[in-house]
């Protein structure tokens, strides 16, 4: 993530829920600590800006989602920033 303002993930649900309702949820962490993600449900999106706190350095993400029937899927990854 060196060099990038922001990190982008594409949420995709394959089984369809109620016509027209897409409804996720998500929390996600850097280091441990929540951080704000924006969610554009017309292209599938969750983008989080990197804010000028985050130290350059090794962090650990954690990105959980939910659909609408509870299911989970958790991605984690390290990152240098």
């Amino acid at each position: 993530m060196v060099g990038y303002n922001r990190m982008s993930f594409k949420v995709t649900d394959n089984f369809a829920t109620a016509p027209n309702v897409k409804q996720i949820e998500y929390d996600a962490y850097i280091d441990g600590n929540w951080i704000l993600m924006e969610y554009d449900a017309k292209n599938d999106l969750l983008t989080h800006r990197f804010s000028e706190d985050l130290a350059k350095g090794t962090h650990q993400l954690r990105l959980v989602v939910r659909d609408d029937r509870r299911n989970e899927t958790v991605f984690e990854k390290e990152f240098k920033y």
